[in-house]
């Protein structure tokens, strides 16, 4: 799996690795939560690279999940 993401403070992704079937949950973990310029759950997402952006789900002030998406066998 690859990842990309656009926040310039990510702090971690944990786990950075996941199955091609998909359903694999990602913390993410950053200082730009924290700094309040980002209000609400639906202005974050992630993507990952050449599959899907997927939205995340707010989990405390500085972090949310996504599950990942399955790869199709092309990609």
């Amino acid at each position: 799996m690859q990842t990309g993401y656009s926040c310039p403070l990510l702090d971690s992704v944990d786990p950075n690795r996941g199955t091609a079937d998909g359903g694999t949950t990602v913390n993410v973990l950053s200082s730009y939560l924290l700094n309040g310029q980002v209000i609400s759950a639906s202005d974050v997402s992630c993507e990952f690279v050449d599959v899907a952006v997927v939205p995340a789900q707010r989990v405390t002030y500085n972090s949310v999940t996504c599950v990942s998406p399955a790869i199709s066998p092309s990609t």
